[in-house]
């Protein structure tokens, strides 16, 4: 008698069979529950103990796909491990609200090869679906995200003044495309370096850009809230590496970021939220890396950043929170730590920095992806509560959980060694969800 394999059987098989068979990832997509999540798991025999990324698409009626976004499988699955997978592989990922709208629909997901042998659609897949109870709606908590009212730029005081450049007729200098108008929402700071920007209509670029430079720096807007940093802090040192032992050497580093302040609101505070967002775009388009005499590199690289502050304005403490999102001396400096910003002198705040792991934000770095943009997504609530919550408890933070709100944002080059680079940014958004 022909027996036929159950699909409970066929995933058993599949399971058990992988490890030993599979060149390329492998998995399923389970189920898309009612509030929008779809749930599966996938892993990759050439990488068993790696947590693999994970694409989404959903198909429309007319056949159209649009891309709906992408998470990491990094979820504890026992089944998954019973059958003999090492690590986390289970992926739990929130489809957008456009996806909620009463319509059937298919979901496609695809597991991103580490390997780049292929990207397969996981077993499962597609999934109808229809749902039309859409999630809170998020809200944008970058002022002016598209960069269409320009930048005031701070001065480069060695002291993290806020201070605006101001021009010959005493108004703050904006940097800004022809036709832009308004108060700018964000700030370009320069901090501890020794000229800077003046403004002025910039030099014409292609693609109807601006650029504005010295001999340290260089800032690049273009249309669509496009822009370019690039540091050249030979200049600042005059080809010298800094040397923190000697107590008459500059001790400080230069810094080039843009930032802004965000304004407390019903979306702002930790314990409001289901979910905060962080997404952009970055390119590595230039590096030059001095690691000559005199080099070392605990003191010595160039690196780009991105930093909140999620603060307690009631007690008066905050937290750093971020990533080193590139770094000259490679990828052993994108791990996650905790850790406080010095002790309050020196210029530094003595502030608790929670930098988390680039693997978290992307699954590429900037410069295995040189002159290509790189996706950075992820859900940062989760562990900005998880160490609120962790340091609170150790008394690294004083406070309450139910007082820390999203305060200010900015990305950027910190550079303490001598280097050259430039990084492009687009697509900067920091999306707050309320419950």
């Amino acid at each position: 008698m022909t027996r036929t394999a159950t699909p409970a059987l066929l995933l058993a098989l599949l399971l058990t069979s992988a490890p030993a068979l599979a060149a390329a990832p492998t998995g399923w997509l389970d189920r898309v529950d009612a509030q929008g999540v779809a749930y599966g798991w996938t892993a990759d025999a050439d990488s068993p103990g790696q947590s693999l990324w994970v694409h989404f698409y959903v198909e429309d009626a007319a056949g159209q796909r649009r891309f709906a976004g992408a998470s990491r499988a990094n979820l504890a699955r026992a089944d998954v491990r019973r059958a003999g997978w090492s690590g986390d592989h289970g992926f739990r990922h929130r489809l957008p609200s456009w996806a909620l709208d009463g319509q059937q629909r298919l979901l496609y997901a695809y597991a991103i090869d580490p390997q780049s042998q292929g990207n397969p659609l996981l077993n499962g897949a597609p999934k109808s679906f229809r749902l039309s109870a859409p999630p809170p709606p998020s809200v944008e908590l970058l002022g002016d995200a598209g960069l269409r009212r320009g930048l005031n730029v701070l001065v480069p005081s060695p002291r993290n003044s806020q201070d605006y450049v101001k021009d010959g007729a005493g108004n703050p200098v904006v940097l800004r495309l022809p036709g832009q108008s308004g108060a700018p929402s964000w700030k370009v700071a320069q901090h501890h370096m020794r000229v800077s920007l003046r403004g002025g209509p910039g030099t014409p670029l292609p693609g109807n850009g601006r650029r504005w430079a010295d001999g340290e720096k260089a800032f690049s807007l273009f249309p669509g809230g496009r822009c370019v940093l690039a540091v050249n802090s030979k200049t600042s040192y005059q080809n010298r590496f800094r040397d923190p032992t000697d107590p008459n050497y500059k001790k400080d580093w230069p810094h080039l970021y843009v930032s802004q302040s965000i304004e407390s609101s019903a979306t702002t505070r930790i314990k409001d939220l289901s979910a905060l967002r962080l997404n952009m775009q970055l390119k590595l388009l230039y590096a030059n890396h001095d690691t000559g005499p005199g080099y070392n590199p605990a003191w010595h690289t160039g690196h780009f950043v991105f930093f909140l502050t999620v603060v307690d304005r009631k007690n008066r403490d905050y937290l750093w929170y971020g990533a080193n999102l590139y770094d000259a001396r490679g990828s052993s400096y994108y791990g996650a730590s905790e850790k406080f910003d010095g002790d309050g002198t020196d210029n530094s705040t003595g502030k608790l920095i929670r930098q988390v792991a680039l693997r978290d934000l992307t699954p590429h770095t900037l410069e295995s992806k040189r002159g290509q943009w790189v996706t950075i997504s992820r859900d940062l609530l989760p562990d900005i509560r998880a160490s609120l919550q962790r340091n609170l408890a150790k008394g690294k933070l004083r406070g309450s959980l139910d007082e820390f709100e999203v305060a200010s944002f900015l990305i950027g080059w910190e550079v303490p060694g001598l280097y050259t680079g430039t990084i492009e940014a687009r697509g900067m958004s920091l999306r707050a969800t309320p419950k």
